[in-house]
């Protein structure tokens, strides 16, 4: 049966049950004849628990396994609670909640999150780093650390020296640097940051793939020149493709196509990388395929090639409708909306739909602005007079301050 929990986390409740079952027997539980009280108090309710399963259970006696859930669940019988997975989900808002911040797990100690976000606060780049160091990503949920470091990045006063920081310790390099990844980039802050204090410290293929092709295609996108130079990267035939994280790899696919369109804008060989592509999406999580997806369709887009390829490529097509139907509406970052908008606006895919289009799911304060592009030309293709002119002139203003002006080649059928 799957944990609820990470081992961590089931700590806390553990205490909870623990604080809980003291309150309710009137017995403070610090020795083994503590536990015998208990177990016969527990007899007297026709619960059968051993006082040494007790004193193992709550750490009284040394024990090298965690407590059998058929314990958890007469002790959670006790308190009123069905099972003891009853008894956790009506704590959720305790774990989560915990100023251990169970979610996030350091070497450092469990109020090491506090200790974190003061030192960023203050400016003790010392401790900062230490505790960054501690950081455990295999007993983490590492998106929590990634949301945290990109909400102080942006907002810190003294950003500059934060950011050099990160850049300067691996943990700040992957989850910042490389996770958060501000597409936003207010006041481009984030593309100077990564040609300041990133640029200097890449020391793999992938974080140079990832490097040039963040600041590239954004200009790319925006119509502005590039130095082609920097390109021959994403030429090379040789890379080893499955020693990349799944975004490298869909920005090395998005970039082999920009780079093409760039030169002879060829429809034959953009079907050539095309093909590359689709067999190493299928082995990747259903997320994970439409971002590996989408960043190749917007430059297919871009290209000009998108009515083309759709028309002619059929593993390109079937891909598309294979991604649109497992999303069933669901929207958990600009990947999903930008796949619902090609697919409501494309004359040759909106077969495909089924239900009308929706918003974003989650919160992504990194990704804003192509939230609001996709969900508002989405809105477009539905408005009537006088909010859909409204929406295309607003959005003709929008694209044209940001990077996502291809979506106005998908409104005109391109």
């Amino acid at each position: 049966m799957a944990r609820h929990f990470t081992v961590h986390q089931e700590d806390i409740v553990l205490q909870e049950l623990q604080r809980q079952i003291e309150k309710q027997a009137g017995i403070r539980l610090q020795s083994f004849s503590d536990c015998n009280r208990l177990s016969e108090l527990l007899d007297q309710s026709a619960i059968s628990i051993s006082a040494l399963t007790l004193s193992r259970c709550f750490g009284i006696s040394k024990s090298e396994h965690r407590p059998f859930i058929s314990t958890l669940n007469l002790l959670a019988v006790y308190l009123g609670f069905r099972s003891f997975n009853h008894f956790s989900s009506e704590i959720t808002d305790l774990v989560k909640f915990s100023l251990t911040h169970p979610q996030l797990k350091f070497e450092t100690g469990d109020y090491a999150y506090a200790a974190l976000e003061l030192a960023i606060q203050v400016g003790d780049w010392e401790t900062t780093r230490l505790i960054l160091e501690s950081f455990d990503s295999e007993k983490s949920s590492i998106m929590d650390l990634v949301w945290f470091l990109g909400k102080q990045a942006r907002s810190h006063e003294e950003k500059n020296q934060l950011l050099a920081l990160l850049a300067d310790t691996e943990i700040g390099r992957k989850f910042y640097y490389e996770w958060f990844v501000d597409e936003d980039d207010p006041n481009e802050y984030y593309s100077q940051a990564l040609q300041l204090h990133y640029n200097p410290s890449i020391k793999s293929l992938g974080e140079q793939l990832f490097y040039h092709a963040f600041l590239n295609s954004k200009r790319i996108y925006k119509g502005l020149s590039v130095d082609r130079k920097s390109l021959q990267l994403f030429t090379d035939s040789s890379v080893n493709l499955s020693k990349l994280h799944y975004h490298q790899v869909s920005r090395l696919f998005e970039m082999r196509i920009l780079n093409e369109f760039l030169g002879m804008n060829r429809l034959a060989e953009m079907e050539k990388i095309t093909d590359e592509l689709l067999p190493l999406i299928s082995n990747r999580f259903w997320r994970d395929q439409n971002w590996m997806l989408m960043r190749s369709v917007k430059a297919i887009i871009v290209s000009g090639h998108f009515n083309n390829m759709i028309q002619n490529h059929e593993g390109l097509k079937k891909q598309l409708e294979k991604q649109f139907e497992i999303s069933e509406g669901k929207m958990y970052s600009s990947a999903e909306l930008a796949l619902q908008l090609v697919v409501h606006a494309s004359k040759k895919l909106n077969y495909l739909i089924q239900i009308p289009p929706t918003r974003l799911q989650y919160p992504i304060f990194n990704d804003e602005k192509a939230r609001l592009t996709y969900e508002s030309a989405t809105a477009f293709l539905y408005a009537k007079e006088p909010l859909r002119r409204s929406l295309e002139k607003n959005l003709h203003v929008l694209t044209a301050k940001n990077d996502h002006a291809w979506v106005m080649g998908i409104l005109k059928g391109k």
